[in-house]
């Protein structure tokens, strides 16, 4: 069943994901299996598929040539600093940006829609027994519209960026272009784990020596390039924080940390600085619990702007250390915030000399302004910045050759 097969490199990451599934109670399962069934048993999925494959086809203006897939903010970061303007190209987007041309966009309210289209594909689901795939039942249903608008508009497609190898709509798309003989091309978006799937596309392009070292390298004939972390860039160019500054701290929290911890640390930084919070963007906690005197959450959509107000970055296991030292901030690793796990290998390999277990132990580092990373690993991690314009026009003659 292809739905189990784009679950696969998720599952490889089981017991690091779990606790961002996308939970639903059995019955609410088993009711919306029951419409979605009824759909396909009274018609209604035959008549939709017809109709929106029809829109899809009449919508469809790529430029078959070229095409980047576009599914998140950090994916556009990514594209933005590593195009260039002579290429002629198309792109498929499932995120809204005003900045994003030439493009194919796919709302939420189509792909469900779309998912009716398949909803034979959930006959047996009530027997089924992976507990992985039953513990995200709304993304199984996500994932049948993914696979009918996808197997439509990628027809004649000769080559697709993409800018994720292991979520379960990206590796489905994997599979639709493998089988439509589409070429693939993998932009790493993001730091990794050696937890990430084997390099499976035609082109894999990483940032950096960690990133090659980290990835296992595939047996099937594929190409791969180290460039450097595209995000970094506009980074780089930040200036050092100037007094004003330098005092004021970003926490930046992702899903695992926990509230108690976060206001253990508040209590005793908030007499002191100035902080501002940032959560991640998929986080829906309420935040604004911790407003108070100098303290404010950020409402910045760019941590380039966080960071610019900020001389002190603060994370556990978030990749944010290499924008803040890049920015030439001061990052400090709190590690009990949530699980110490060092997932990016920060502290292994000596990027991160230091990491704090309490609140107490950080204050006093924040106060003497304590150096706790070594900024001469750095480059091992986000990779070599020299010769940008001759890399990216390299990058893009290997994509444009497949």
């Amino acid at each position: 069943m292809w739905i189990n097969k784009a679950f696969r490199h998720y599952k490889a990451n089981y017991d690091l994901f779990n606790q961002f599934d996308l939970r639903y109670p059995k019955w609410k399962i088993k009711l919306i299996t029951c419409i979605y069934l009824s759909f396909y048993y009274i018609g209604v999925s035959y008549i939709l598929r017809k109709i929106i494959k029809n829109y899809l086809v009449r919508k469809n203006n790529l430029k078959k040539r070229l095409v980047y897939l576009l599914m998140s903010k950090n994916h556009y970061h990514t594209f933005k600093n590593l195009i260039v303007p002579e290429i002629d190209y198309s792109i498929i987007a499932t995120i809204r940006n005003k900045n994003i041309k030439n493009s194919f966009f796919i709302s939420d309210s189509l792909i469900i829609i779309a998912s009716i289209c398949n909803a034979k594909e959930l006959k047996g689901f009530f027997n089924y027994k992976d507990v992985q795939i039953i513990n995200n039942f709304p993304r199984v249903l996500k994932l049948l519209g993914h696979h009918f608008i996808f197997d439509v508009i990628l027809n004649d497609v000769k080559t697709i960026v993409k800018f994720n190898d292991h979520s379960i709509y990206s590796t489905l798309i994997y599979d639709l272009c493998v089988k439509k003989g589409i070429k693939t091309v993998y932009v790493q978006h993001a730091p990794v784990s050696e937890r990430f799937p084997v390099l499976h596309h035609d082109l894999n392009v990483l940032f950096s020596k960690d990133s090659f070292k980290k990835y296992k390298q595939s047996d099937v004939d594929s190409k791969t390039l180290v460039m450097f972390d595209f995000r970094i860039i506009p980074f780089i160019s930040l200036v050092e924080p100037d007094l004003c500054i330098k005092n004021k701290v970003l926490i930046c929290l992702n899903m695992l940390d926990g509230f108690e911890s976060l206001r253990k640390l508040l209590s005793l930084l908030k007499n002191y600085f100035d902080i501002i919070i940032r959560p991640h963007p998929a986080d829906r906690r309420n935040f604004n619990v911790f407003k108070g005197e100098n303290i404010q959450i950020s409402k910045n959509p760019e941590l380039i702007e966080d960071m610019r107000l900020v001389g002190k970055v603060i994370a556990n296991e978030s990749a944010v250390a290499l924008e803040a030292l890049a920015a030439k901030r001061l990052f400090y690793k709190a590690s009990f915030l949530s699980k110490h796990i060092d997932n990016y290998g920060f502290i292994k390999k000596g990027l991160v000399k230091k990491h704090y277990d309490t609140p107490e132990n950080l204050k006093h580092a924040l106060l003497v302004s304590e150096n706790a990373c070594d900024k001469t690993v750095l480059s091992f991690f986000i990779g070599n910045f020299d010769q940008i314009e001759d890399k990216l026009k390299l990058l893009n003659n290997e994509i444009l050759s497949l």
